[in-house]
Order: C-alpha cells, then structure tokens, then sequence
C-alpha cells in the first residue's frame, strides 16, 4: 500500500535550508548524497550522514498512514523536484522503491526517483540517534555565544584566514579573538567571556552556516551545532586544525621598540579610504598584496603611493603626528593593506595608532609595523621593495 508524506509551504522552505546547509558544510562535515527520510507521529526526519558526522533536520508533516517509514534517497534531487512543485503543499509517495514528488490537486504532474538499498531498522535506529548520542557523551563542553555581533567576528577572522591560507583556524579565548599567517597578527580584545570562556580553535570553514546557527558546543570529542528555529543540527568531529600563533616574543622582536619607532595617529575610515583609491587601479599580478608606499616626515600627513608599467596613484593622508626616535627625518616603508581592508569593521570608527620605522626588516624590530586602537592590535610585515 503506497505512503503518502505531505509538506506545507512552510516546511517545504525549511527542506530548502536544510540542502544549503549540507553544501554549506562540505569544508567541515561532508555528508553523502543519499539520506534517510524517517517519518513518524506527524514528524518527518532527515539524516545526512559523512565520515565526520550527521546533519539532521525534523520537519511537521501529516501522512496517509499512522506507521512508521523510512526510506534512503538522493536529498538534492527531492529538493530539486520539491522546488518544482507550483502548489503550497507537497505530497511524497513512496511505493516499493521509488519516491514520487507531486502536486497533491495535479495528479498528472509529479516525479519519480529511485529508492536506495533499503536499511536494516538497526541501521536506521543507529542514525537517528548518531546526534543524541553523542551529546550525552559530552563532558565539559565549551559553550560559544552565537549572536550577531560574534557571528560578525566569525565571518571577519573567517576571511582573514582565507588570504594566504596558511592557517585554516583561529582562536577564541575568554578576552581575545586571535589570527595570524605570514603576512599579519590579529588580536581583537572582547567583553570577557562574551565568545567563550575556554580557549577554542574555530575553523573557518563553519563561517557559512553560522548566520543561522544560535547554538555552539566543541570538546575534543567533536563539535555541535543548532539551528532551533530551523530544527537543524549538526554534529561532527573536525580534523586536525592547521593552526600556527607567534609568541610574544617573536611579536616583540620584529615590531618597533621605543628606541627606533615613528608614531602617528589616523583615523582608521580616513587610512582606509585613502586605500579604496588605489582598489581596481592594478592587476592582481602587481598588486598581489594590496601593498603600497607610504611616505611619513613628521608633518600632519603622509603620502601613500603605488604605480606599475600603465599606472599611479597617488594619496595625501591627514594624520596626527605623535613622536620620532628613529633618528631619521623621514621613512619609506612598504606595507600590505590585504588585511586592513578586511577588518574595516573594526578599524574605520576608530583613532588609530601606527608605529614602524625604517629598519631593514631582517634586522631586530624592523620586520613589521603595528596598528592599534582600543580593541585591535595587528602586526603587518614590510614588504621588501
């Protein structure tokens, strides 16, 4: 006797958000192509199950029969014949091996998919509890806030990551949000424990879906994730994080000491517009690094300067000059603007302070110059000419 599972516009929308959640997580918890649809007392569950973990979502439905069924099938492919369906409500039938998605007042309109091998009712009784599982095994876990100005944090240090892609991760402390490659340090002091009150790596790649995440949990066992308005969740264990920070020593000897600095104060939309200026001038080839040329001689402005083969651009920035014990009485440095531009967020309501100094940067403090407000700090390496 066929089965007959019906959706609302409503739920059919969330079915929606569950598929993009489950291409969203490909970098985090890639799931296979054909998940278990389980339906039971007015409820249909949907399990995407990976190596790495599980992502589910239960949605209401109402059914032609009062027992429980369950059927495997390919999950994009019922979205896709879902979204086709030009009716509020969506019936899926299933009947021996094959799925049919079709307009409940159009019986003539309708699409058949195949049904996978069917599971043993152990096999499905061990995916629907894959999640509950494993969060009554958690012990200890560390709770990280999710709201919108932290989602705003995640998506930032998500990007910073990306750059040169040399770390896949960043850390989250009680008091801190920290990044870093080759080019950059970050540090973004916070409210205390308003991320976390453990230290945590987060891997950039959970910065897509967490726009809708209102729940986060990580222990060494694995990492949970909630979408309560969704009925989504997502359990998975991530792998080993790439994830390298310097240590204050390190950061100490390549920024400028007292004895060699020169320091100034911009305002941070001032410096980055003044940036924006040189954006789509050059190709990416020349301008790898978004880098230019700033010109400081103790005056309330310097210069900023880039050019190639075809182009220039030149740049007059006001400042606030502070102080110079470098010695010299006026310093060119090469700086990469890559990374300030992506924490404009952070940077463009703010007096900003900038040290450097003309150092060689293979010599002690010359390697980099620092950027700070009340709340960031960010080390940038010089660029050799």
């Amino acid at each position: 006797m066929p089965m007959t599972i019906t959706i609302d516009k409503d739920q059919k929308k969330r079915l929606e958000v569950f598929s993009d959640v489950c291409k969203k997580a490909e970098g985090f918890c890639p799931v296979d192509n054909q998940s278990l649809f389980y339906f039971e007392d007015d409820t249909l569950e949907v399990f995407s199950t990976g190596a790495q973990g599980c992502i589910e979502v239960k949605l209401d439905a109402k059914s032609t029969s009062k027992d429980p069924e369950y059927f495997t099938v390919d999950l994009q492919k019922v979205v896709s014949a879902v979204k086709k369906v030009k009716n509020d409500d969506v019936a899926i039938k299933l009947d021996k091996n094959k799925v049919t998605i079709e307009n409940p007042t159009k019986t003539k309109n309708f699409i058949t998919l195949a049904v996978s091998a069917k599971k043993t009712p152990d096999e499905v009784k061990e995916t629907r509890a894959i999640i509950s599982s494993a969060l009554s095994a958690f012990q200890d876990p560390v709770d990280v806030i999710v709201n919108e100005a932290n989602r705003k944090i995640f998506e930032t240090f998500s990007e910073l990551t990306r750059l040169l892609d040399i770390n896949d991760s960043f850390e989250l402390t009680p008091e801190y949000v920290r990044a870093s490659d080759h080019l950059f340090v970050a540090s973004l002091k916070i409210d205390k424990d308003s991320i976390v009150k453990s230290d945590v790596l987060f891997n950039r790649n959970l910065s897509p879906v967490m726009k809708l995440c209102d729940e986060m949990k990580v222990t060494p066992k694995g990492q949970f994730l909630k979408m309560g308005p969704l009925g989504i969740r997502i359990l998975f264990q991530p792998k080993q994080p790439r994830w390298q920070f310097p240590s204050d020593d390190d950061i100490v000897g390549i920024t400028p000491n007292k004895k060699s600095s020169y320091a100034m104060k911009v305002g941070g939309k001032t410096f980055l517009d003044a940036v924006e200026q040189f954006t789509g001038m050059f190709d990416a080839s020349a301008w790898k690094y978004q880098q230019v040329k700033i010109d400081v001689d103790g005056s309330d402005s310097f210069d900023m300067h880039f050019d190639d083969m075809s182009t220039e651009v030149n740049e007059q920035v006001s400042c606030e000059f502070v102080s110079n014990d470098t010695g010299e009485k006026s310093i060119s440095i090469i700086l990469p603007t890559l990374h300030l531009t992506k924490m404009k967020d952070f940077l463009e309501d703010e007096k900003v302070e900038v040290v450097l100094n003309g150092l060689p940067v293979d010599e002690p403090h010359g390697a980099a110059t620092t950027f700070k407000t009340s709340k960031v700090e960010l080390v940038i390496a010089k660029l050799i000419e």
